[in-house]
Parts: structure tokens; sequence; C-alpha cells
């Protein structure tokens, strides 16, 4: 082995994000907190213009159609809009929170 030869042999992460047209582009695009905000905002953009279009009665039967999770004896059923209310919006939260927490704790040792 020569010296140096490990440096000559790009990394996997670096070699997909050179590369690979559209799909890297938007894999990479997505792992950015400006990129999470874009599709955040465009998600919430279509659920309103798709609420007040013609499609809304299929739309709000989604929102209000009962979704089951059984896991061995477990079994919950909720509303698509309760699930999302009570279990996204926890989940939501909680990252939001360990992101403020990352910030605060790890802000101080730069």
């Amino acid at each position: 082995m020569r010296g140096g030869e490990d440096q000559d042999k790009p990394d996997a992460a670096a070699a997909s994000s050179r590369g690979g047209g559209l799909g890297a582009f938007t894999l990479g695009f997505f792992r950015t907190e400006a990129g999470a905000g874009v599709l955040l905002a465009l998600t919430a953009l279509a659920a309103v213009v798709l609420a007040n279009s013609p499609a809304s009665a299929a739309y709000f039967a989604f929102v209000e159609r009962p979704f089951t999770i059984r896991i061995g004896a477990f079994d919950h059923t909720e509303s698509v809009l309760e699930w999302t209310k009570e279990g996204l919006m926890t989940l939501f939260f909680f990252i939001v929170g360990l992101e403020i927490k990352c910030e605060t704790l790890y802000s101080k040792h730069r």
C-alpha cells in the first residue's frame, strides 16, 4: 500500500452528492433544513388547495377515514386526522425540541 491511498478514494456520501443526477440532488436537498422546510410548505399548500377544490369531498373523506394499528394484542383505531394531531404532531414537536436542545448545548462549544 502506498501512503495516502485512502485519501484518493472518495467516501460513499461524497460520491453520491457529486453524481447521480436528479435523484442525488433531491435526496441531498431534502437532507438539509431548507429542503425539509420546502417539503413541509409544499405539502401544506397542496392540502389547502385540495381542501378548497372540487375534490374536497374526497379529501375530507380521507381525513375522516378510520385507520387501525395492530401490533400483537394492541389494536387502536383513530381517524387519519386524529393520528396526525396526536401522533405525528407529537413526534414533530419532540424532534423540534431535540433540535433546540442540540443547538443550545453545542453552540457554546463552537
